[in-house]
């Protein structure tokens, strides 16, 4: 690879990793306006809910992360085959042009890199909500009730 190549690829990356933080933040911005993040009357409610405020972007970048990989190992392949054969069968005047294996070798030729920046921006999100679960933790005291 070119190293001018090599400049872009790093750049799209970049500009992937950022715009997935970005709508990470925004969805943690909703979480945090739906917990009423600016009505915390106590050290504990405020950690609780910048736990969740991080934790949940962070699993549902994380989920999107899993299925991207799911979809790049090509497990789902077969599933499209299907799909393809089924419009095969419904639509006239179209020919099956190959068999399931040359079609699996198609789709492994066309997979790309996986963005691994997903997988990182989602681990940072996690993580943050982590230390505020630890930090609530570290200040909650549970009713005890007789």
């Amino acid at each position: 690879m070119s190293e001018n190549n090599l400049q872009k690829n790093n750049k799209n990356k970049l500009v992937g990793g950022c715009i997935v933080a970005v709508v990470g933040l925004l969805l943690s911005v909703a979480v945090a306006g739906l917990e009423g993040l600016l009505n915390v009357e106590s050290t504990e409610k405020l950690y609780y809910v910048l736990c969740d405020t991080f934790c949940l972007p962070g699993l549902l970048i994380l989920g999107i992360f899993g299925m991207i990989w799911i979809g790049s190992t090509g497990t789902l392949d077969i599933f499209s085959f299907g799909f393809k054969n089924l419009l095969y069968l419904f639509t006239p005047f179209k020919k099956r042009t190959s068999n399931y294996y040359e079609y699996k070798q198609e789709q492994a030729a066309k997979r790309g890199e996986l963005p691994m920046y997903i997988l990182w921006v989602g681990l940072g999100f996690l993580a943050v909500g982590l230390i505020f679960l630890a930090l609530f933790y570290s200040v909650y005291v549970p009713e005890i009730t007789t």
